[in-house]
């Protein structure tokens, strides 16, 4: 993958490499991006792929990156791998990543808040 040396915010800078894990298999990240004609999309659908649903119940787009800046920096890795996207252009994805992460996010926390009134409604 490429990587771009523009550092991003947080991390030592200084090219400092990070050891990623090798979370999905090629075949995967394939698929994904087959299926997901814009980058935003193609970010979010490998959140979805390597984030529990418990991680999305619980942590907004900020509480992912600063608890997992691995995943994040494999995210921004095959954007720019996929896409050729590093630096402003990154980053404006990056943006719209962040948005619709915080809207699945809330939604997947809604879905379950119901689930759970109505159980308790069967309950009363």
């Amino acid at each position: 993958a490429v990587v771009s040396t523009q550092s991003t915010g947080g991390g030592g800078g200084g090219g400092s490499h990070l050891h990623i894990p090798p979370y999905l298999p090629d075949e995967v990240i394939n698929c994904v991006y087959r299926k997901s004609k814009e980058p935003s999309n193609f970010a979010l659908n490998i959140c979805r792929e390597i984030i529990s649903r418990e991680e999305f119940i619980n942590d907004d787009f900020k509480s992912f990156v600063s608890k997992n800046p691995l995943k994040y920096k494999y995210i921004e890795n095959h954007l720019t791998s996929k896409f050729g996207l590093y630096g402003d252009n990154l980053q404006s994805i990056l943006k719209d990543v962040r948005i619709k992460f915080n809207n699945y996010h809330r939604h997947v926390k809604r879905s379950v808040r119901l689930k759970e009134a109505a159980k308790a409604e069967r309950l009363d």
